[in-house]
């Protein structure tokens, strides 16, 4: 694997590659010598009537695995990957996001720097789903390459500890309503005692 395509970093920085003639995934898997052309017409086929991604069938099909597919994803479209087991993504980077739109496109927020956006995703993404998630983000998007299956893990368990958080902060603010009626009873309890006093004397 050519090692100025195929890029780990621990933390995201500008990443320019010189090559950017872009060919289809399906030739860079025969180039690769791990599918060949009936491999290609069956994926094909397949995904006419799926509508799945070319790499997300050659997987579940069993002709290749994730790491093959992310490979020739990084021969294919130039961008660079990630290994996210290396991050500790803040859940709160999700916020702006619906859990539908990053499941849909299998995409997660990873860093933010300055006005621009980090996501992770398994497979390029349409010009159309670009700019929906430019709209949310509120800036520029720059997008990173990883495994289809961590991503879906991650979205789940962000969400889990969005969801838990929320019911949390419920939970403070109906306690803190509760107090303050306590409170506000007790005030109006001692208020009553202060006026029988006073009528007795």
């Amino acid at each position: 694997m050519n090692a100025e395509i195929w890029v780990q970093v621990p933390a995201v920085t500008p990443f320019i590659m010189t090559n950017t003639k872009k060919i289809k995934i399906g030739q860079v898997f025969i180039d690769e010598g791990l599918l060949n052309g009936d491999d290609v017409e069956r994926i094909l086929n397949q995904q006419n009537i799926t509508h799945q991604m070319f790499g997300e069938i050659a997987v579940e099909l069993g002709l290749i695995d994730e790491k093959q597919l992310l490979e020739c994803l990084v021969i294919q479209s130039h961008i660079p990957y990630i290994d996210l087991k290396q991050y500790d993504i803040d859940p709160d980077l999700f916020l702006p996001y619906p859990k539908l739109l990053l499941k849909r496109c299998i995409a997660i927020p990873i860093e933010k720097i300055g006005n621009t956006s980090v996501f992770a995703i398994s497979q390029p993404i349409s010009e159309k789903t670009k700019e929906e998630i430019e709209e949310l983000a509120g800036g520029k998007i720059f997008f990173v390459l990883s495994e289809m299956s961590v991503i879906r893990e991650v979205v789940e368990n962000i969400y889990k500890i969005l969801k838990r958080k929320q019911e949390e902060s419920s939970d403070l603010t109906e306690l803190g309503k509760l107090l303050i009626d306590k409170d506000k009873k007790n005030k109006e309890e001692e208020k009553d005692k202060k006026i029988k006093k006073n009528n007795k004397n």
